[in-house]
């Protein structure tokens, strides 16, 4: 019938991904997200995982996009992601409400039994996600700086190097991030990706810099990391994680790591460098003030018993 949503499930074809990279980049500016990426998201989530990606069409023209899945990284039971995005002109008429409705079904189906997803902090968001059960709850604050203006990298201490993340290696950088994604705040503890599977999704995930991220060194012991996802075409550098092993924190890592990881895009020609953080982490905010980033979003974490 003509004007009618049609959901349907999202394929690996020029067009789907083509579409999936063109919407996050509209609806997620702050963010790198390359068509490649999009495929190697299919090709690599964990068949535990129950990964489906929808989409809503009318008259075969691509409205919205819904992703869902079991949360993979986690051993809490039934903890689940779920996440909506609808062409900005295309809000309003109900095509979110047909993804959401569909998601809903299919996570329940796999086992799901917490829902959590990112809203944009606007009225109109939040109160289209509270239409539908969710709870607002973390805050997470996005910002962005010119590379090209970072201050010049503080004096590096005695027995601390910084090499780029490539030089350091896959599994050197993935034991700093297992370890220090288990303090990360968040609504879920991340305690289960294997080696494997990390490096898979992450490191071989087609808009992952090694060259632009940084690994800190301490007494030959790495401590710290800052790895980096980037568009070249664009110019647009992203701050994918940065995490300090618990018992080297405190003394200036994360800020040596960033800045050397921001001055290596700088040399690279990369003049909008992003970021995020959870609205209570206090020190890498700190960090990331010190640094001139400034302001661009902020989400929410929305989550509700399915």
């Amino acid at each position: 019938m003509t004007g009618q949503t049609l959901v349907r499930a999202c394929t690996l074809d020029d067009a789907d991904m083509e579409f999936l990279a063109r919407l996050r980049g509209e609806v997620f500016p702050y963010r790198v997200q390359s068509v490649a990426s999009q495929r190697n998201v299919f090709r690599t989530v964990p068949e535990r995982a129950g990964f489906l990606v929808l989409l809503a069409e009318r008259d075969g023209v691509r409205l919205g996009m819904a992703r869902a899945m079991l949360d993979y990284g986690t051993s809490e039971p039934g903890a689940a992601q779920i996440t909506v995005s609808v062409l900005p002109e295309q809000r309003g008429r109900g095509v979110g409400t047909a993804l959401l409705a569909a998601a809903e079904a299919h996570l329940r189906a796999v086992g799901g039994t917490r829902a959590r997803g990112w809203c944009p902090d606007t009225p109109r968001s939040l109160t289209w996600a509270q239409r539908h059960g969710y709870e607002p709850g973390r805050v997470m604050r996005y910002s962005m700086v010119d590379p090209r203006t970072v201050p010049p990298t503080p004096p590096v201490p005695a027995g601390v190097r910084l090499v780029a993340a490539a030089e350091a290696g896959p599994r050197v950088v993935y034991e700093i991030d297992a370890a220090t994604t288990l303090d990360e705040p968040g609504d879920t503890v991340i305690d289960m990706m294997p080696y494997d599977e990390w490096l898979a999704m992450h490191w071989h995930n087609p808009d992952h810099h090694p060259e632009l991220g940084t690994v800190a060194y301490v007494a030959d012991v790495p401590a710290a990391v800052v790895l980096v996802d980037a568009d070249p075409a664009s110019g647009r550098y992203h701050s994918a994680y940065t995490g300090v092993l618990r018992e080297f924190r405190g003394r200036g890592l994360a800020k040596l790591a960033k800045t050397d990881s921001l001055h290596r895009a700088a040399a690279a020609g990369y003049t909008a460098a992003y970021t995020s953080n959870d609205g209570v982490n206090a020190p890498m905010l700190a960090v990331n003030a010190w640094l001139g980033y400034q302001p661009t979003a902020v989400e929410r974490s929305c989550r509700k018993t399915l």
